[in-house]
């Protein structure tokens, strides 16, 4: 799946007053008003697979997707320790995933094409802890990246990287030891699944 990213704002707005000090050597001051970052993620009709732009202020899923509260119907979260999904439902009155996770990816399904503001922190290098088997670590960079510079630190430690197809409903599938692959990056906010050989940590660094 590919999102495209929508800057709202600036990623910081500073606001500087300045008093510097003098020859006579009275006192300076610096104030600085920083405004949180913004960013829209834009999804298709069907189950959409992504990651959040910003590093999330507030992580109640409910209040997350208030604006769009009657435009989706599930959010799905994988649950890398027991490899399987756990499922979110706004009609439910008991979910196993109230607050959401900026180091995830997340599946949710929407009736009809909408778009979803979110306030945040710019991320900056991020690191992911993945468990032996499936994970969905979120990639949350305003750029694209290769996939042999995401997991050049992990090269010969992962075995699939998957993304979600929004068109065709479905998973494309990269393989290491594959002469053609469907794709080869990772695109701003998408969500991806990663095979693990082992236990690990991936370093998502936040330079091209």
């Amino acid at each position: 799946m590919k999102k495209k990213l929508i800057f709202l704002t600036n990623i910081f707005l500073c606001i500087l007053f300045i008093r510097f000090v003098s020859a006579a050597g009275t006192a300076g001051s610096l104030n600085i008003n920083i405004i949180e970052s913004q960013c829209l993620l834009d999804f298709g009709e069907g189950w959409n697979f992504f990651s959040f732009c910003r590093n999330l202020i507030d992580k109640n899923a409910s209040n997350v997707f208030s604006s769009a509260e009657n435009n989706y119907r599930y959010i799905m979260r994988w649950n890398q320790e027991k490899q399987e999904f756990d499922i979110f439902s706004p009609r439910s009155s008991r979910n196993p995933v109230p607050d959401l996770n900026d180091d995830e990816s997340y599946f949710i399904y929407f009736y009809s094409n909408s778009y979803l503001d979110v306030n945040g922190t710019s991320p900056g290098d991020e690191s992911r802890n993945l468990v032996e088997g499936w994970n969905a670590p979120s990639y949350q960079l305003g750029f694209s990246k290769t996939i042999d510079s995401l997991t050049l630190p992990i090269e010969y430690q992962y075995r699939y990287i998957m993304k979600w197809n929004l068109s065709r409903q479905e998973f494309d599938i990269f393989s290491q030891k594959s002469l053609k692959n469907p794709f080869g990056t990772i695109d701003q906010e998408e969500g991806f699944f990663i095979y693990s050989k082992e236990d690990l940590i991936l370093n998502i660094f936040n330079m091209q």
